[in-house]
């Protein structure tokens, strides 16, 4: 199996990912991005893209577990969820 990205490619792009589901905004709190406004099934082809990164960082775990722990259309997804996140 070929890997597409190396570590430090995929660790570039989780770090560009964190914005699209949330920031901490001193001042403001938690600010989320527009991953939130997305039709649910682009939300699971992004998650998707994010489960096939070799390992995920801890920054970008805690953005989406933030972002979906409000999220209305979280049930449609949140097997993959769960899965992304263990």
């Amino acid at each position: 199996r070929t890997r597409l990205l190396d570590a430090a490619a995929s660790d570039t792009l989780q770090a560009s990912l964190v914005t699209l589901f949330c920031v901490s905004v001193p001042g403001k709190g938690t600010v989320f991005g527009p991953f939130r406004q997305y039709p649910p099934a682009l939300q699971r082809t992004v998650l998707e893209a994010v489960s096939y990164c070799p390992r995920r960082s801890e920054k970008l775990s805690l953005a989406i577990r933030a972002c979906l722990s409000e999220a209305t259309s979280v049930s449609s997804i949140g097997a993959l969820v769960e899965e992304i996140l263990v």
